[in-house]
């Protein structure tokens, strides 16, 4: 009968919890309150935490072995720092009660949040030496408080810390052989993945450089500009940047065929011997190419979103104008339309813009701040007066935001150079009817 009420009063407590908890993400975080998966993966980190410290508070096993600070770590990184302390926060509440001690829930909550605070920023897998040092010394300093406290004899005290050192050691080093499992389970990509993905010495993208080199270029500068956007408006900016490197991996299939890889092919076109509607195919190829190929490397779900929803369901307008002009029957604008699905996040949003802009800008003649300045608002104001950027969580201000932000990176780019002395003198010999711009270059005489 007492287990039985206790077991009881256990439940009516963490019922309660989970009421805390289902309105804090309810109103903070609504992504991961109507995520089936999200959900799922709290539920499980909460269940595993509190079972062991009941095993553990059943089993007479020293009691700072329950483990809190790998929960904290875990959903620190795999969700937001802020979702880990407040789920951190709650289980250490609902330890002490299972033990009857409020400096046991103390404990499990000061280090839960120095295991948040030393993993919050994470990307590679060597900085989790400063959790290594930061939790065994948070253990060894709360647990000698708490017991200075209580009156504990010294030589009690050792025995107490010891478990405490064990546990904070010991959670940074299971920490990097569970992320890449939850990551796999719960199709998260973490920091961690997406700074590994985004070495440019990867085969994927060494193919890219080698059998689409002007794609490859593209890529890179969109990359600058898409992360410089990601961090004006607060959304990710290291997924913006890495999502550009793999955002057109399908052009490696067919690069003759993108404007951007013609200049080592003396300029030819292939598309002026085909159809517009055979052009527009192939051209629309490359996503599903994309795609294909980003499964076929496994890379995250993350990225491969991002590969068509970039594209959104723009027209390919070049072609569709030039099916009107040759007079083709029953052209319908639909036809030239990529298949979508438009942008669902922030980032793919950001590549959107990011791409059309990149691309327009190398056509300015011009290339002034006023002028790049109109370029990128027009584009923008088309993009979103097409309804392309209605199912991604871009706001007006985030706009203005990305605007402002792609202004100085497109400059950079687009800077000129003054003239070398020896093209100065070419241009004066062309001038006077000289002879080839060959003969005025340095080491060569007229």
């Amino acid at each position: 009968t007492v287990r039985l009420l206790q077991t009881i009063a256990a439940a009516t407590i963490a019922a309660f919890l989970l009421i805390v908890l289902g309105y804090y993400l309810a109103t903070r975080e609504p992504q991961i309150y109507y995520s089936t998966g999200l959900l799922l993966l709290l539920t499980l980190v909460g269940l595993a935490t509190a079972g062991s410290a009941s095993y553990i508070q059943t089993n007479d096993i020293p009691t700072y072995f329950a483990p809190t600070p790998l929960a904290a770590m875990l959903l620190t990184i795999l969700l937001t720092p802020q979702v880990a302390l407040v789920m951190s926060l709650l289980l250490a509440l609902f330890i002490g009660s299972l033990f009857g001690d409020f400096y046991v829930a103390l404990i499990c909550a000061l280090t839960a949040a120095v295991a948040v605070f030393s993993v919050r920023h994470v990307r590679h897998r060597n900085q989790f030496y400063r959790a290594m040092i930061l939790l065994p010394a948070s253990y060894g300093v709360l647990i000698t408080a708490t017991d200075v406290l209580r009156f504990v004899p010294h030589e009690q005290i050792y025995s107490h810390v010891l478990p405490g050192l064990v546990i904070g050691i010991a959670t940074p080093i299971v920490i990097q052989g569970l992320l890449p499992i939850f990551e796999s389970i719960f199709n998260i990509t973490t920091d961690i993945t997406l700074l590994e993905l985004s070495d440019l010495n990867r085969p994927l993208l060494r193919e890219l450089a080698i059998r689409a080199p002007g794609t490859y270029t593209h890529s890179l500068i969109m990359a600058n500009l898409s992360e410089a956007a990601a961090q004006r408006i607060n959304a990710s900016p290291l997924l913006a940047r890495v999502g550009c490197y793999y955002h057109d991996i399908g052009k490696m299939l067919k690069p003759e065929y993108f404007t951007e890889n013609q200049g080592l092919r003396s300029g030819r076109n292939p598309h002026d011997n085909l159809t517009p509607s055979m052009s527009a195919l192939i051209i629309d190829s490359h996503v599903k190419d994309g795609v294909y190929l980003a499964e076929e490397n496994g890379l995250p779900q993350a990225l491969i979103d991002l590969i068509p929803q970039h594209h959104g369901t723009t027209v390919l307008e070049t072609f569709y104008n030039r099916a009107i002009e040759l007079g083709a029957e029953n052209v319908r604008r639909d036809d030239f339309r990529y298949d979508g699905p438009k942008p669902q996040t922030k980032e793919a949003g950001i590549l959107m813009l990011a791409d059309s802009i990149e691309s327009a800008a190398r056509t300015l003649s011009e290339r002034t701040p006023s002028r790049v300045r109109q370029l990128v608002r027009r584009i923008v104001q088309q993009k979103f007066s097409a309804g392309e950027l209605d199912e991604c969580p871009l706001t007006l201000r985030d706009l203005h935001g990305i605007e402002d932000a792609f202004i100085p990176v497109l400059m950079g780019t687009l800077h000129g150079r003054v003239e070398y002395p020896w093209q100065k003198e070419a241009g004066r010999k062309e001038r006077r009817g000289g002879g080839p711009i060959a003969s005025a270059l340095p080491g060569r005489t007229s």
